[in-house]
């Protein structure tokens, strides 16, 4: 669930700064890769990543599971059960608490900028996520929220192209410079 892969993602900055110890870098992830680029913000990124832009990215797992069962029509008892055996089966195989780990640990600190950009009938990822990361943003971190109305999960680029582009690239000129 993106969860080790921000490290990958930590690495992958730093071996750029040791290429060119100039660079700026903007992280930039859809769906579960917006998780992962916020959990890379959790552990860290160095000085040369300038900026953080997620695109429907899930503000934490057991919401995401719900979400999708209740989509499926499943009972809350059997949702809560699967979600607890969602949550053994992370810890075994992948030593993670789905409970403790989320994107939103990475945001409630002080962070680089960032930029959270979300369709508003998105089936996939509840939109809730995207207002969980409104709600629990540290208040020092610069941040943008744009809302993409009628656009489903990773959709907001192909629905509005020209105001996508100017989000992102207004977001990049502001904050790699």
């Amino acid at each position: 669930m993106g969860y080790r892969e921000g490290k990958d993602i930590n690495y992958w900055c730093d071996y750029i700064k040791e290429i060119d110890k100039d660079s700026k870098i903007i992280t930039f992830g859809e769906s579960m890769g917006a998780a992962t680029v916020l959990y890379g913000n959790e552990y860290g990124y160095n000085d040369n990543v300038k900026g953080i832009i997620e695109d429907c990215g899930y503000a934490y797992i057991p919401q995401v599971y719900e979400f999708t069962a209740h989509q499926m029509g499943i009972n809350k008892v059997f949702t809560k059960i699967g979600v607890s055996a969602m949550n053994v089966a992370f810890f075994i195989f992948f030593r993670m608490r789905v409970y403790k780990h989320s994107p939103l640990t990475g945001i409630k600190r002080k962070s680089i900028p960032i930029c959270f950009i979300h369709g508003d009938i998105d089936q996939i990822v509840p939109y809730e996520s995207f207002l969980m990361f409104k709600e629990n943003i540290n208040k020092d971190t610069k941040a943008v929220f744009e809302t993409f109305k009628g656009s489903k999960h990773c959709s907001a680029f192909k629905n509005e192209t020209d105001r996508y582009m100017k989000i992102i690239t207004s977001f990049i000129k502001e904050n790699a410079n």
